[in-house]
């Protein structure tokens, strides 16, 4: 079963709308205490990410372009980890898959 709240550090303390591998919609909170500073200087706070809706159903979905990109990449990922210990295996499905790459979205 897939998760539908984990957490997460986030780079900004506003709320914001933002999607998962899964091609999720989700919310992600802030929680306003907390910060680290990483190596880098930047200033990172723990966040609450909620899933709020399938990939299925956000508004991009209605587009043909979409739905056939997101349908390549997961039958791409799912030949690739089906010989993921053959690192031959895994290129010639990559590049195999690599051929037949629809154009990618404008919202991706």
């Amino acid at each position: 079963m897939k998760k539908v709240v984990w957490m997460l550090r986030w780079a900004s303390l506003r709320p914001s709308l933002s999607g998962d591998e899964w091609y999720r919609r989700t919310l992600v909170v802030p929680i306003p205490f907390g910060s680290t500073v990483g190596d880098d200087g930047d200033r990172d706070w723990p966040a609450l990410v909620i899933a709020v809706a399938p990939w299925w159903a956000c508004r991009e979905a209605l587009r043909r372009d979409y739905r056939e990109y997101v349908r390549w990449e997961r039958d791409r990922t799912v030949a690739q980890y089906a010989v993921i210990d053959d690192d031959v295996a895994w290129n010639l499905v990559y590049d195999a898959f690599e051929r037949t790459r629809p154009p990618e979205p404008a919202s991706l």
